[in-house]
């Protein structure tokens, strides 16, 4: 048996999260920080859906009516994250599960305006924290981007997920950086029969250099002429002509 909320169909942000949700394993509290806190509570969704099916998560809005997760949440919700971590109620009566196998909740912001400041400094994140390492389970956090009351919880977490064009937080390790769905592809190279009209040309192929060796050996050699070859048998016949004459007239001259 499925919910309404798992039969839905996950955002290109969700997908992201999940893509990514395995670099949340041994970890306990985790925030989320994007410059858009709808995208970092889609990718949370994402993150905290995979991680649910080997243990308990709970996936919290310190930004403030995040839609991605007042949408999981019933309508009429009186309680939210402040009511556990400043007015000390327990967490089992404030988040609500979400998923069919009941190991991934939501806890919502509330319908009051949330106190950051105050929020972020409570001291109860230090109980809250053990009791989720204690219990092998995964606190995912979304909190607002560039907001200095996160320095509060820099000894307690195990690190951040950077969503979007986020910065690092201070003295809080990067577990993944989370680009998104709209992230720019190289362009990848068109042949010249798809070009479009007014765009740069293929360049044509490269011609391989001639062979100049081959070429000075075989210009180097020259044949003689046919008509010079001729000339110097018919010069060596006439030389013969004339020594056999000249023979010939010794010859007679002494035996007369």
């Amino acid at each position: 048996m499925t919910t309404p909320s798992d039969e839905r169909r996950p955002s290109p942000w969700e997908e992201e999260g999940r893509r990514q949700a395995l670099l949340l394993d041994g970890c306990s509290i985790v925030l989320v920080v994007g410059d858009d806190p709808r995208a970092a509570a889609e990718v949370s969704v994402g993150m905290g859906r995979v991680q649910a099916r080997l243990r308990r998560v709970v996936v919290a809005d310190a930004v403030g009516l995040l839609s991605p997760l007042d949408d999981l949440v019933p309508f009429d919700t009186p309680l939210g994250i402040a009511d556990v971590l400043v007015q000390g109620a327990p967490l089992s009566t404030v988040a609500h599960r979400v998923d069919a196998a009941g190991t991934l909740s939501v806890l919502p912001s509330g319908p009051r305006l949330l106190d950051r400041v105050q929020l972020l400094r409570s001291e109860r994140w230090t109980q809250l924290t053990q009791e989720f390492r204690d219990a092998g389970a995964l606190l995912i956090v979304v909190v607002p981007d560039r907001e200095p009351a996160l320095n509060a919880l820099q000894r307690l977490v195990d690190g951040a997920v950077l969503v979007g064009r986020a910065l690092p937080l201070a003295g809080i390790r990067v577990l993944a950086y989370v680009r998104g769905p709209g992230a720019i592809a190289l362009p990848t190279p068109r042949s010249s029969s798809s070009r479009a009209e007014g765009s740069t040309p293929d360049m044509p192929s490269p011609k391989l250099p001639s062979r100049p060796g081959a070429i000075a050996r075989v210009t180097s050699t020259r044949l003689p002429r046919p008509k010079a070859r001729t000339r110097r048998w018919l010069v060596a016949l006439f030389a013969a002509a004339l020594l056999f004459e000249a023979v010939v007239w010794w010859w007679n001259r002494h035996n007369r």
